[in-house]
């Protein structure tokens, strides 16, 4: 059924320069609509990178600064990217803040 789904993923304690990778398996097909990138201490992002995109085609082809992703729907830069069944979203980020933080990300999906 059409409309809109949201997939939801978190990493705690992500240390200053750490990385975290992670992927996911899409279980239908969707539109990625936005990414939803925050920390979880409410504070803005100042200087950690991402790099994303799906199965070999990278987005962000080198990388990108996580704020410019938003971290609400009123702050959501439009993705509309096909995101088909069986395909993998992956993404790294690279928590550049000097701080140990903790980090959600949160797909915006619309079933196609």
């Amino acid at each position: 059924m059409p409309g809109i789904y949201f997939r939801y993923f978190e990493k705690d304690n992500l240390g200053a320069g750490a990385i975290w990778e992670e992927d996911w398996k899409a279980d239908d097909n969707y539109i990625v609509k936005y990414i939803l990138i925050r920390r979880k201490d409410g504070k803005p992002w100042t200087a950690s990178t991402i790099t994303l995109g799906v199965d070999n085609d990278y987005w962000t082809k080198e990388k990108a600064p996580v704020a410019i992703f938003g971290t609400d729907i009123l702050n959501a830069m439009p993705i509309n990217r096909n995101l088909d069944k069986e395909r993998v979203f992956k993404w790294s980020l690279k928590n550049e803040e000097g701080e140990t933080i903790s980090v959600q990300l949160v797909l915006v999906l619309e079933k196609r």
